[in-house]
């Protein structure tokens, strides 16, 4: 077969800390408004971002959870001052607690699974569903995780532009998750937990790369790291396999294995 490094966006398309209620709003010293998705029993808390360079403006420090572990808790910023890109510090998070980090729509945010939005945890998912497995790093203590609306996309297939969302971690650029027609539909920053999580959120300056960057390996050799697959051969004669269309993405990660035994030989571990 014949890798190339990926560089196509994956295209997916689918339609002062006083709480006024525990679940549904809290209001912040900063102005920025966080509601809940109503779930019973869901916990927010909002405070101003820490920092003497924090804009007091587009900085908070959010603390939430869900009720029980399985259920999830969604929390979306109310303001429709909204700009097209934002950032996430995962400051604090219970075991094994999926952090999803994204986007929604007013009429999308609902309570729980019924949130239908656009988000990143690793994988690609709608906040139900999983849309694309192993998009990337499972989110942990420590992560930045950066969301960018890049709006009047013009689509590979027709003129209606389009609205592509595109993941960031730890300053890595992860491609777009989603390609939706713009319809200039609003949409709003939106975390989702099963579990309790503390984050910092801010709004930095818009990132200049916008396709999939090469996941930087410590082993210093060429072949660790992120491949899509263009062309594939079968059988002794090296016949080619049809790839099914051109917005298939067939994606294979190498990662070298630390050598266990005195064998010579170089081992990797494969993941598709």
């Amino acid at each position: 077969f014949n890798p190339h490094n990926i560089k196509t966006p994956n295209e997916h398309k689918i339609k002062n800390k006083t709480s006024k209620s525990s679940a549904i709003m809290t209001e912040s010293t900063n102005n920025l408004k966080w509601i809940g998705d109503g779930s019973e029993g869901g916990k927010l808390d909002v405070a101003e971002g820490e920092g003497k360079s924090a804009d007091p403006n587009t900085n908070s420090t959010i603390t939430f959870a869900s009720a029980t572990r399985g259920t999830p808790f969604n929390i979306r910023l109310d303001d429709d001052a909204t700009a097209s890109y934002y950032e996430v510090k995962v400051t604090k998070m219970s075991k094994e607690a999926p952090l999803g980090v994204g986007l929604v729509t007013a009429d999308g945010f609902q309570p729980g699974w019924e949130t239908n939005g656009y988000f990143y945890n690793g994988n690609i998912t709608n906040g139900s569903a999983g849309l694309i497995i192993g998009f990337g790093d499972h989110i942990k203590e420590g992560d930045v995780v950066g969301v960018h609306q890049k709006r009047s996309n013009i689509g590979e297939d027709d003129n209606t532009p389009k609205c592509n969302i595109i993941f960031y971690l730890n300053g890595r650029c992860l491609d777009a998750g989603f390609s939706v027609d713009d319809n200039n539909e609003k949409f709003y920053p939106c975390l989702h937990i099963s579990g309790n999580a503390t984050v910092s959120f801010s709004i930095p300056p818009s990132p200049t790369i916008f396709e999939r960057e090469q996941k930087v390996n410590s082993h210093g050799d060429p072949y660790s790291g992120d491949w899509a697959i263009e062309q594939a051969f079968l059988g002794p004669g090296l016949s080619e396999l049809p790839i099914a269309n051109r917005n298939s993405r067939f994606i294979v990660s190498f990662e070298k294995v630390d050598a266990t035994s005195s064998a010579s030989a170089v081992q990797y571990q494969l993941a598709i």
